[in-house]
C-alpha cells in the first residue's frame, strides 16, 4: 500500500488518502473541509500558532513522534532520481 501522508503537516502515517474528510490525527486537518476555505499553508500556520500539537484524542501518539522533524520531511526537497539513460 502506497504510503499516505499529511500536506499540511507531513505526517506519514495516514490509514487513508488526504481527500474525502478524513482527518490527520496529527495536526487535525479535515480534508474536503478544511482545506475548502484555507490553503494548506494557512492551515500549516494555524498549527505551528497552536503549538503543534498531536490533534487526535482516539488515535494515540506515536512513539518519538516529533512535529519538528515531521514537518522537516514534508518541507525539504527530494532529490529525483537521475533517468538519463547510459
Amino acid at each position: 500500500m502506497e504510503q499516505q501522508v499529511c500536506p499540511v503537516c507531513g505526517y506519514d502515517e495516514l490509514e487513508e488518502p488526504p481527500q474525502d474528510f478524513s482527518i490527520c490525527p496529527a495536526c487535525g486537518t479535515e480534508f474536503g473541509y478544511d482545506d475548502f476555505s484555507m490553503t494548506r499553508e494557512e492551515l500549516r500556520r494555524r498549527w505551528l500558532e497552536r503549538g503543534a500539537p498531536w490533534f487526535s484524542t482516539h488515535t494515540p501518539t506515536p512513539p518519538r513522534w516529533d512535529p519538528v522533524r515531521q514537518l522537516a520531511q514534508l518541507l525539504t526537497p527530494r532529490e529525483e532520481p537521475d533517468r538519463r539513460e547510459s
